[in-house]
């Protein structure tokens, strides 16, 4: 379930009956815009404006980027129209093979025929179908985000510059876009110590920093969108924090991005209290998961839901997120690129 873009009013008093357990906030089945996803967006429109042939996003840790892939699809095709868009989520292998990585491309494209044939029927059925794909779109173009790319290494990079030169011949214009961890920075030094200049060239020259939550305004901004940019069930008018507090809402003007600052304070403090250096960013997946935690447990018809300090404390110890950061730093995670 996507948040929409633009903001919603709810003119109900009582929210609308949703089967118990199935409404997002209770499932994790959706995405809210983010201060984060909104540079990404831009950076990818620039790039394939420009005609980029690929880019890399680097990321932290449990920041949202697999979801940011998911709702920056929607917004490129908004933008691109019928843009062919496909994901592939990289795994590592211990052995490099044209034939398995081809696998996984045809896999990741929906074709039905995966397994069938050599190395080199594999890559000419994955180059015909691309090609049928961008026919069919009416654009001479494609977007392929490769997720989790840190695992990639120097053959499957061979790999995609021999699919990319190969479209390239049909006059199609792929862009290969990389997102990974902070470990695909390590792999760029690796390849300009090495000299592999056609891999930096054509898939790592672009280059955008994926963030969690950095100040207090980001937060606002973040649980602004739970306010007013979501709605569950569809067309019901109702967003997030107008379910789950449908009195206060409105009635008295409860709206949880007046508590971004009081959030921010709670993971500083928690950080500080833990001896942990910053925050120097808040991932998405514990600020969801902290946000979840009070919505389910504090709702209530009250015209005065009472939310504290306190509350949004303890609701974060719950994530786990203390010990999670607690490891990040104790294997050097926490550098200045977060």
């Amino acid at each position: 379930m996507s948040a929409k873009p633009s903001p919603i009013a709810t003119s109900k008093l009582m929210p609308p009956h949703v089967e118990n357990g199935a409404h997002p906030i209770e499932t994790g089945r959706y995405i809210i815009p983010t201060p984060a996803i909104d540079l990404l967006r831009e950076a990818l429109v620039g790039w394939i404006e420009n005609r980029a042939p690929g880019g890399c996003v680097d990321s932290p840790p449990r920041t949202g980027k697999t979801r940011a892939i998911r709702f920056t699809r929607s917004l490129l095709r908004e933008r691109f129209g019928s843009i062919p868009i496909f994901t592939m989520l990289c795994r590592g292998l211990k052995a490099a093979s044209e034939k398995n990585f081809f696998e996984k491309m045809l896999l990741a494209v929906g074709h039905s025929l995966w397994q069938a044939g050599n190395a080199n029927a594999k890559l000419h059925r994955l180059i015909e179908y691309l090609v049928a794909q961008v026919e069919e779109s009416g654009q001479p173009r494609l977007i392929w985000f490769f997720d989790e790319a840190q695992k990639l290494h120097e053959p499957e990079y061979n790999i995609l510059i021999d699919v990319y030169n190969e479209l390239d011949q049909r006059d199609l214009a792929p862009i290969f876009i990389l997102v990974g961890q902070h470990e695909m920075l390590n792999q760029i030094d690796v390849f300009k110590t090495t000299g592999k200049t056609q891999i930096l060239g054509r898939f790592m020259a672009q280059q955008c920093h994926f963030q969690g939550l950095r100040n207090a305004r980001d937060v606002s901004v973040c649980l602004q969108a739970y306010d007013e940019a979501t709605e569950f069930p569809a067309e019901s008018e109702c967003s997030f924090t107008s379910y789950f507090f449908p009195e206060a809402y409105r009635l008295s003007g409860f709206r949880l991005q007046h508590h971004g600052d009081d959030l921010w304070e709670a993971f500083k403090q928690l950080r500080e209290n833990a001896g942990l250096p910053g925050p120097k960013q808040i991932p998405m997946q514990y600020f969801c998961h902290t946000v979840e935690h009070v919505m389910k447990t504090h709702r209530t018809s009250s015209v005065s839901p009472g939310i504290t300090p306190r509350i949004w404390k303890d609701a974060i110890k719950t994530t786990g997120y203390l010990n999670a950061e607690r490891f990040t730093v104790s294997e050097g995670g926490d550098d200045d690129r977060a």
